[in-house]
């Protein structure tokens, strides 16, 4: 197996950064098949790493799909080494890589249907909201609409998007602070696995502004799930409505999310390929690598 001098492609959706690297199968010279190892987690630390590496917040690993009818198969990794089993943003980024007009993309959760949307936006149908104590996970069965935290925050709602995501709905006076918050709720005993946090303020019933903390990752400057989490407890708290498009904005613009009758949840946005190039194999000299 060649080691990892491979090529890399950096996109991102709103600021929420990824390195993609392409695992699937490919011909040599004389028509052998090349086959990549995958990085390892001190690796995928450097890659991800701001200063000595390319920076992102998310390593996206494309690997063959397990079936035919799906274009490709997406493993998601934090900047941390952790593995992850969605990703908003990146899904749509790879959607756009691939540019076909309709495409079903594999992760480790679901099977996620995305279409183009004009010269720069990609669809994605992110499926049902997942609710229960079981699915969220959480480590005891309790109403995960009404989770009492943290003193001075309301209630907050618990819902799961492929990955775990505590949403509280806040007043636009608020002083809470994301970065406080979201390090204090990531590690909370009641997330056994962990979990991303939003501060939402509800400007209008049709247009949330999102703060957003990724666990494994820190503050980022936009987070896909995050907007449909965050559309999601917005209408569960009767602030928006189903079926109803409502912008979702975060720094370097917004998502479009829809919660609609049939229990599925789209998300519309941006996919922007910034550049491409090549791992340089001395980023991954053992002497140099992370602790």
């Amino acid at each position: 197996q060649r080691d990892l001098n491979m090529d890399f492609v950096k996109m991102h959706g709103l600021g929420n950064d990824f390195v993609i690297l392409d695992f699937r199968p490919r011909s040599e010279k004389g028509g052998k098949e090349e086959k990549l190892r995958f990085p390892n987690e001190k690796e995928i630390r450097a890659i991800c790493d701001r200063r000595c590496g390319v920076g992102c917040d998310q390593l996206i690993l494309l690997e063959p799909a397990d079936k035919a009818e799906v274009a490709v198969k997406m493993r998601i990794v934090n900047a941390d080494g952790g593995e992850v089993g969605a990703c908003g943003n990146a899904t749509r980024c790879v959607a756009r890589l691939l540019n076909l007009p309709r495409s079903l993309i594999q992760t480790q959760c679901d099977l996620l249907d995305c279409w183009l949307v004009g010269d720069d936006e990609v669809a994605v149908n992110m499926g049902p909201p997942r609710q229960s104590s079981l699915e969220i996970p959480l480590s005891r069965d309790i109403d995960p609409t009404h989770l009492e935290l943290l003193p001075g925050l309301p209630p907050a709602v618990a819902v799961n998007f492929g990955n775990p995501h505590c949403v509280f709905i806040v007043p636009e006076d608020s002083p809470a602070s994301i970065t406080e918050v979201g390090a204090a709720i990531e590690t909370h005993e009641l997330f056994p696995q962990r979990t991303n946090v939003e501060l939402v303020v509800v400007l209008n019933p049709k247009h949330l502004r999102v703060r957003v903390w990724e666990r494994g990752v820190g503050v980022t400057a936009a987070c896909g799930t995050g907007a449909c989490a965050s559309a999601f407890a917005a209408v569960l708290h009767g602030h928006c409505q189903r079926d109803t498009p409502i912008l979702v904005e975060f720094d370097q613009g917004s998502l479009t999310i829809t919660w609609n009758t049939p229990n599925n949840v789209v998300m519309v946005g941006p996919a922007t390929r910034a550049f491409s190039g090549k791992l340089d194999p001395s980023l991954f000299d053992p002497h140099k690598l992370p602790a």
